[in-house]
């Protein structure tokens, strides 16, 4: 696993004392089956297999002395099997892994634990909760293959690219499904390449090895990108720049104005700066935390972790849509030292105010975020539609003014995929760890910069995380002067 997930001995142990223990007390926990919003869950659900085979093996041999039924011996035998048989190392980075390692929990329900007493299986679901996790449903299995078709259209991926670069070996069943799941979701171009990638695996009984991203791709991609639903074909150009963004080797930024070191407002801290774009202002600064600092701000949220919602105002955050597929935490600046410091830091290297007030605060609390099976987020803008949306805010934030500047800290790296990018500007970031991408998404004049429209790029491999630092009108009223001209940075 990456540096910035839960550390495997940590968890592992963790979920295995939760299944020692036999637990008869039904759930009222209210968790949803959402696993595919978040890669960082998937992967502490799938450390968690050996145990839970473990825990049900057990529950089956005395399920078998007590009854005296011999069929529960046979299942025992069977899942002993399947127990010999997992792979070495669980990994939820790649989305075919994680759908597998998905697929094979929703099998064990089915196989062994449903034909056992109720109280085994309200114990295996109290279990995970206490690890805030949900057993997955067929339901997180359909969103996982959703997800994974939609990866192949935002990129252009062939089915047997995508199956040949992943660790676990799909089968024929799981190419039919993926199949069907494409079929039925507008993709029928992805749907044959998995109905051919079927019929290889029946009559070789492998695949074609290959590399993911490469310039041999079917000679009908474009027509992939264009037979989508109404989410791809209403964002075109963004698909279009994450695919541009992977096509390019060894890629820093897209369209970058240089790089230069930047003082902030203690002289002697000089900060490794790309500009990306002078108008409007938009800079990645890197090596803005260190790796401790990034992985405790992911522990921190990854045990409060809730679905992210969208919404046209600060007190209407309810839409549970497509559009962005991740999880989030909001943290306050005073939840520990590290927040505290990097907020502190962020105000240093930009000049503008970031900390926490109870009244008209200058910056909102951290939304730690973290993106699921395949996740994205749609473009669009910080700011809200609504003006004076802040004035009637019933938190710290009422009189705060509307999202004047982001400051987004990436917290692990991706290995391919999810790049930040602004559809309007054809310029954008990739999710380097410890870095942090700046913008305002206001003119100098006070007017809402529409070309500042971003989204972020489905993720292909790897667990992305990050953290948002909004700052609002408030802070900049304080530090900036009305201008007509482009921002400029603090110093360099």
């Amino acid at each position: 696993m990456t540096s910035h997930n839960l550390s495997p001995t940590m968890t592992s142990h963790k979920v295995y004392l939760l299944f020692g223990t036999l637990c008869i007390a039904s759930l009222t926990s209210g968790l949803t089956s959402d696993l595919f919003l978040s890669t960082a869950e998937t992967a502490v659900l799938l450390e968690s297999e050996e145990q839970l085979l473990g825990f049900v093996h057990q529950c089956l041999t005395q399920t078998a002395r007590r009854t005296g039924n011999a069929e529960y011996n046979r299942l025992a035998r069977d899942l002993q099997s399947e127990r010999r048989s997992l792979p070495q190392t669980q990994d939820a980075r790649h989305p075919v892994d994680a759908y597998v390692g998905l697929r094979r929990f929703t099998q064990y329900w089915d196989k062994y634990i449903a034909t056992m007493d109720p109280l085994v299986a309200r114990s295996v679901e109290k279990s995970l909760a206490q690890n805030r996790l949900v057993y997955p449903d067929s339901e997180v299995l359909q969103q996982a293959r959703l997800a994974i078709v939609r990866l192949q259209a935002a990129y252009n991926l062939s089915a047997s690219h995508l199956a040949s670069t992943a660790t676990a070996n799909l089968t024929d069943s799981d190419t039919a499904s993926l199949a069907a799941e494409a079929e039925g979701t507008g993709f029928p171009l992805v749907a044959e390449g998995w109905r051919m990638l079927g019929t290889a695996y029946a009559s070789q009984g492998g695949h074609a090895e290959g590399e993911l991203l490469n310039h041999h791709r079917h000679s009908e991609s474009n027509q992939v990108v264009h037979e989508t639903q109404t989410l791809h074909r209403r964002n075109a150009k963004f698909f279009s720049l994450c695919q541009h963004f992977q096509d390019i080797d060894d890629v820093t930024a897209l369209r970058s104005e240089g790089c230069v070191y930047t003082r902030g407002s203690i002289p002697l801290n000089r900060w490794k700066t790309e500009v990306l774009s002078r108008d409007p202002y938009i800079v990645l600064y890197y090596d803005f935390v260190t790796d401790r600092e990034a992985d405790t701000m992911v522990k921190r949220a990854m045990v409060k972790l809730t679905r992210a919602l969208t919404g046209p105002t600060p007190n209407d955050f309810t839409l549970k849509a497509h559009r962005r597929l991740g999880k989030i935490a909001w943290l306050r600046d005073n939840s520990s030292s590290v927040f505290e410091r990097v907020s502190r830091r962020a105000h240093q290297v930009t000049g503008l105010h970031t900390a926490f007030r109870p009244r008209a605060s200058f910056g909102e609390d951290f939304q730690v975020v973290n993106y699921g099976i395949g996740g994205h987020y749609i473009p669009h803008h910080d700011y809200f539609k609504t003006k004076n949306a802040f004035s009637v805010a019933e938190t710290y934030l009422k009189d705060s003014g509307d999202r004047a500047a982001t400051f987004m800290i990436y917290l692990g790296d991706v290995s391919l995929g999810g790049a930040t990018v602004f559809p309007d500007l054809g310029v954008g970031a990739p999710p380097v760890k410890n870095a942090a991408l700046f913008w305002y998404n206001f003119n100098p004049d006070g007017l809402r910069d529409p070309r500042t429209l971003h989204g972020g790029c489905p993720v292909i491999i790897g667990q992305k995380w990050v953290a948002n630092k909004w700052i609002h009108e408030i802070s900049t009223a304080m530090t900036k002067t009305c201008r007509t001209s482009p921002w400029k940075p603090v110093n360099t």
